[in-house]
């Protein structure tokens, strides 16, 4: 029998939604026709509150941060494992210039995000100090994605496929690839290939994550291992690491800390980008729907706008106008 929901994509956005129909009991089958081509895979899962050089607050955070933490409680409360990792996010400031914009921008829509405002970090690169972020952290998204999509087969609900001509409502969430691609509309994007390395550090922090455009983010195996990146590449679009890419990202990472490093592992993925980082949503000209446009903050942003989207699908709700695609 056919599933009144076919979610096409098994990445960040189509796993989210597919746990979105599992706790409200909404019968779906989630697909992938391309098992490998899931950018999510090789994405850190790095969620901060304050971003950027602007020392801006995430777009809408005030509206995603809460349902998201609570979804991922819920997801790993059944899958018996832990998927967020709570980590302070230590920015260290580029330069006396960069620390002063800092003190300007510091207003109250900071200061809930402010833990600490340092001088010295040890084992880290900070001659001007840094502020700490709280409510920040990391989603182990490429475990998310293999562990929800078992849960799901073991379910019948999950396949590796195209899609079946009995499909009824279809909702693509397929990432950089539908955006490349234009599968199911034709979408203005400016997605991103991104490369990260895993790398074992002896001697640095395994509870925080280090960040002064280049990032370092425990991997919460505790065994001295990290994840640093990434790049932005806009040319190159495929999943394929390379040594310009890595070379970038090392560079980076000899100026967050002094201490020794051994990479391990070296990955690639392409980011969703539409606007931003902001996710978009709405209908095709053949009635499909779609969730894409997640970026590099899709961990933050995915929760609640599966939830927008299945509630339009089911009662019909308007999706809020800033996620649809303009």
């Amino acid at each position: 029998m056919s599933k009144p929901v076919t979610i096409v994509g098994a990445g960040l956005a189509g796993c989210t939604l597919a746990w979105q129909c599992h706790l409200r009991g909404v019968p779906f089958l989630l697909i992938e026709d391309q098992p490998t081509a899931a950018g999510s895979l090789a994405a850190a899962g790095m969620l901060a509150p304050v971003t950027g050089k602007a020392f801006n607050p995430s777009w809408r955070i005030d509206e995603f941060y809460q349902p998201a933490r609570e979804f991922y409680a819920q997801v790993e409360q059944v899958l018996g494992t832990q998927l967020w990792y709570d980590y302070p996010v230590v920015r260290l400031f580029f330069d006396t210039k960069d620390r002063a914009k800092f003190e300007k921008k510091r207003t109250s829509n900071l200061e809930p995000w402010i833990a600490e405002v340092c001088n010295e970090v040890p084992n880290a690169i900070a001659d001007d100090g840094a502020v700490i972020w709280q409510g920040s952290g990391r989603v182990n998204v490429a475990d998310f994605v293999r562990r929800s999509r078992a849960f799901f087969q073991a379910h019948q609900s999950y396949e590796e496929t195209s899609i079946p001509s009995s499909a009824k409502t279809i909702i693509f969430t397929t990432g950089a690839r539908g955006l490349v691609d234009q599968n199911p509309v034709n979408l203005p994007h400016r997605s991103a290939k991104g490369e990260i390395l895993t790398v074992k550090i002896p001697g640095l922090r395994q509870d925080q994550i280090i960040s002064r455009g280049t990032w370092i983010v425990p991997t919460g195996k505790h065994d001295e291992t990290f994840l640093c990146g990434a790049n932005y590449d806009w040319d190159d679009l495929s999943n394929t690491p390379t040594a310009s890419g890595r070379e970038t990202v090392e560079s980076g990472l000899t100026s967050l800390t002094p201490l020794p490093y051994e990479v391990l592992d070296h990955v690639a993925g392409v980011r969703p980008i539409v606007r931003r980082s902001e996710p978009v949503m709405g209908r095709s000209a053949e009635g499909h729907a779609y969730l894409n446009g997640l970026g590099s903050k899709g961990t933050l942003y995915a929760p609640k706008a599966a939830e927008y989207l299945l509630e339009h699908l089911l009662t019909g709700d308007e999706i809020p106008l800033y996620l649809q695609a303009m």
